[in-house]
């Protein structure tokens, strides 16, 4: 196998992997949403590339989770910024064990709601889905183009 079997095999893998992580962003936000009120007793903000925020983890007083704020949700560096050790904050999730974060109240002021964070989610999964089609359409030009054996 040359360069351009290495190529498609490449562009078909990551489009698989844009696809597969694009899928969960299309679920309906949950009902069963659990709720945790308390004070911050830990703040983690986790940067990513080129200095952005990519998480920020929480730790609420009363509980055993760490509740993280990822960054396809808008504001993670506001958010980073406004949370100190002791602030009041409410956070209602899905999935205990596994929380993930779709609505935020910081001292009684809602931060984000859960149809801001539905919203957001969506278009994280749109923006998936494309990628995903560019690469496989680069994969299939490619192939017609090169085939698997040979070097360009």
């Amino acid at each position: 196998m040359q360069k351009s079997g290495y190529l498609i095999i490449g562009c078909v893998a990551i489009s698989i992997v844009a696809f597969w992580s694009s899928v969960s962003n299309f679920r309906a936000r949950p009902t069963d949403l659990v709720e945790v009120r308390g004070a911050i007793t830990g703040k983690r903000c986790v940067e990513g590339r080129h200095g952005n925020i990519a998480v920020v983890e929480l730790e609420v007083a009363g509980s055993t989770e760490v509740y993280p704020y990822p960054d396809i949700l808008p504001r993670a560096r506001e958010l980073c910024e406004r949370m100190n050790v002791g602030t009041d904050v409410e956070l209602r999730y899905s999935r205990p064990g596994r929380p993930e974060i779709w609505s935020v109240a910081i001292e009684g002021k809602s931060f984000i709601d859960a149809q801001e964070a539905e919203s957001a989610r969506r278009s994280n999964g749109w923006w998936g889905l494309a990628v995903g089609m560019f690469l496989l359409l680069g994969g299939l030009v490619t192939w017609s183009r090169y085939g698997f054996d040979r070097r360009f």
